[in-house]
C-alpha cells in the first residue's frame, strides 16, 4: 500500500518509528564510544575464556547489529539508484507492499530481539545477586525458577499475539508495517519483567541494608577495625547504586511499553527499538563497573577485592583475572591470612 493512501496519523506513526530506531542506534553507538576505553581495560586486555565475557559481548553487540540491519534496509531506499531499483523490484514482486506474513515475521524478530536482550542482561544481574547472597541454594533455586517462569510467560504471550495477528488489520507499506487492532492482552507480554526486575532490585537493596547493619556492629567507621581490613559493605553499596540506575531506566521503559501495547499500538514501532537498546546499554555498564571493581579496586577508593571476602569470596562467579591482577590478589590473600581470613574469589 502506498503512503499516500494512508491517513496522516498512520504516516506520522511510521515516520516516528524510523526516527526512533535511528535514535536508539545512535545512543547505542555513542555509549559504546564513551565506554570503549573501560571495555579495553576490563575485557579486551583480560582473559576471555569465561562464558560471561562472551555473554557481555552478546549483550553489547546483538541489539546493535539488529538495529543496523533494520535501519539499513530503510536507508537503502533513500539512495537514488539503489532506491529506484528496490522500489521497482518490490512493486513487481509485492504490488501491495510488504505482504502481511512478512510483517508477522518482522514483529516476531523484533519480539525475539527484545526477549533475548532482556534475558541476557538479567543473567548478569542474577549472577550478581547470587554472589551477594553467598551462593545460597535457596537463592539459586529462586532465581532459576523465576527466570524460567518469566521466559515461559513471555513466550506464551508472543505466541498469542502472533497467532491472532493474521486475523487483525495489518497495513503493509514500503516504509514498514503498521499494526492495528492488536489485542490489549498482548500488553501482558511485559508483565513478567515488570514483576521480576523489581524483585531482583529489592534483593540487592536488602543486602545493602543488611551490610549497613553489620558495619555498625563490627565497628567500621569508628577506627576500631580499620587497621585490619576495610569495610566489607562498600562493594555492596556500589552494587546497589548501579542496580538502582539500571532498575529505574528499565522499569520506566517497561511501563511505557505496557501502556503503548495496551492502548496506543499504532506506536509499537516507536518503543520496540528502545526495548533492545536500553537493556544492552545498562547491562553492559553493570558488567563493566563490576569488572572494573575487581581488577582495579583502587579506582573505588581502595581494596574492594580483599575487603569483601566475608560475603562474596565463596562465589564461583569470576572472570579468571590475568597476571596483572594476580599479584594484587596474592598480596591481599597474604594480608588476610595474617588476620585469619581467607579470600578465595570475587564477583564478576
Amino acid at each position: 500500500m502506498s503512503l499516500a493512501q494512508l491517513p496522516i496519523s498512520f504516516v506520522e506513526a511510521l515516520a516516528i518509528g524510523k526516527q526512533s530506531r535511528a535514535g536508539a542506534l545512535g545512543l547505542l553507538m555513542y555509549d559504546y564510544l564513551i565506554t570503549f576505553d573501560l571495555e579495553v581495560d576490563v575485557v579486551w586486555r583480560q582473559s576471555k575464556r569465561s562464558p560471561l565475557c562472551w555473554l557481555y559481548l552478546f549483550n553489547r553487540f546483538f541489539p546493535l547489529v539488529w538495529l543496523v540491519l533494520d535501519l539499513g534496509s530503510y536507508m537503502l531506499h533513500h539512495v537514488s539508484v539503489v532506491g529506484e531499483f528496490m522500489s521497482l523490484l518490490r512493486s513487481h514482486l509485492f504490488p501491495g507492499g510488504l505482504r502481511p506474513p512478512r510483517c508477522i515475521i518482522y514483529l516476531a524478530i523484533d519480539d525475539f530481539v527484545v526477549v533475548v536482550s532482556t534475558l541476557a542482561v538479567q543473567v548478569i544481574l542474577q549472577l550478581r545477586v547470587y554472589a551477594l547472597y553467598r551462593k545460597s541454594r535457596r537463592v539459586r533455586l529462586f532465581l532459576t525458577f523465576g527466570c524460567l517462569a518469566e521466559v515461559l510467560v513471555m513466550a506464551i504471550f508472543i505466541g498469542i499475539t502472533l497467532a491472532n495477528i493474521k486475523g487483525l488489520p495489518v497495513i503493509s507499506t514500503n516504509d514498514g508495517c503498521y499494526y492495528t487492532g492488536i489485542f490489549s492482552i498482548s500488553a501482558f507480554f511485559w508483565l513478567p519483567a515488570l514483576v521480576y526486575e523489581p524483585t531482583l532490585f529489592l534483593m540487592v537493596l536488602w543486602k545493602a541494608r543488611e551490610e549497613d547493619w553489620l558495619d555498625h556492629f563490627r565497628g567500621y567507621g569508628t577506627g576500631i577495625l580499620n587497621k585490619g581490613f576495610r569495610n566489607p559493605g562498600k562493594l555492596v553499596k556500589v552494587l546497589a547504586r548501579d542496580s538502582l540506575i539500571y532498575f529505574v531506566g528499565i522499569f520506566i521503559e517497561l511501563v511505557i511499553n505496557t501502556v503503548i501495547w495496551a492502548h496506543y499500538n499504532r506506536y509499537i514501532n516507536v518503543v520496540v527499538p528502545w526495548s533492545g537498546a536500553l537493556p544492552s546499554i545498562l547491562g553492559s555498564r553493570l558488567f563493566l563497573r563490576m569488572r572494573e571493581a575487581m581488577l582495579f579496586p583502587e579506582r573505588y577508593g581502595g581494596g574492594l577485592g580483599a575487603e569483601t571476602s566475608g560475603f562474596v569470596s565463596q562465589s564461583t562467579v569470576n572472570f579468571s583475572p590475568t597476571r596483572r591482577s594476580v599479584s594484587i590478589w596474592t598480596r591481599q590473600a597474604v594480608d588476610h591470612d595474617k588476620l585469619g581470613v581467607t579470600s578465595r574469589g570475587f564477583l564478576p
